[in-house]
């Protein structure tokens, strides 16, 4: 057999010019499935909550400490506020989550955000200070007060307790 020439396992349309033109390229395919400290490499450790942008996390804000929790809350005034409380590894909660994430692209007078409790200890501690035993679980806010929760992955129960306190706002 004569000389075969190797080829790319996936070739790509685009040529890039700098990382930074790569970077956002695979920040959007993988948005979603990576942590905020993988997305952002390290900027959540210092500040405590994740900016999603691309890969379909729509109005979602990753928060990963108490106190991004507190100033998430300070910040969001009398605005709602609704809170995805999930683990890493909970099915429906990955299942019902592209649907949160139409909720907030949807509903932009409302700020939403999310909580992985497993990601470390500080969260692990503030899902055990809520009382939470199972997941997925929306806690809905108004001025720093709880004002409802929906347990479970039921799209129709969050979307009604979410249109419920905003139409009291």
């Amino acid at each position: 057999m004569g000389h075969l020439k190797a080829q790319p396992i996936l070739s790509h349309p685009l040529r890039f010019q700098s990382k930074l033109q790569t970077h956002q390229l695979r920040e959007s395919q993988i948005g979603a499935y990576f942590s905020c400290k993988q997305r952002q490499q390290g900027t959540a450790r210092k500040t405590g909550v994740c900016h999603a942008g691309p890969g379909g996390n729509g109005n979602v804000v990753e928060i990963e400490s108490p106190e991004a929790f507190q100033a998430a809350l300070e910040a969001a005034g009398d605005k709602v506020v609704v809170l995805d409380i999930a683990t890493k590894t909970c099915g429906p909660c990955m299942m019902v989550y592209p649907k949160f994430v139409a909720l907030s692209e949807e509903y932009e007078d409302v700020v939403f955000l999310k909580i992985f409790g497993d990601l470390t200890t500080e969260t692990r501690k503030m899902m055990k200070e809520w009382g939470v035993s199972a997941v997925p679980m929306f806690n809905y806010y108004r001025n720093k007060e709880l004002i409802g929760s929906v347990k479970g992955a039921k799209i129709e129960a969050i979307t009604e307790e979410l249109l419920k306190h905003r139409a009291l706002a």
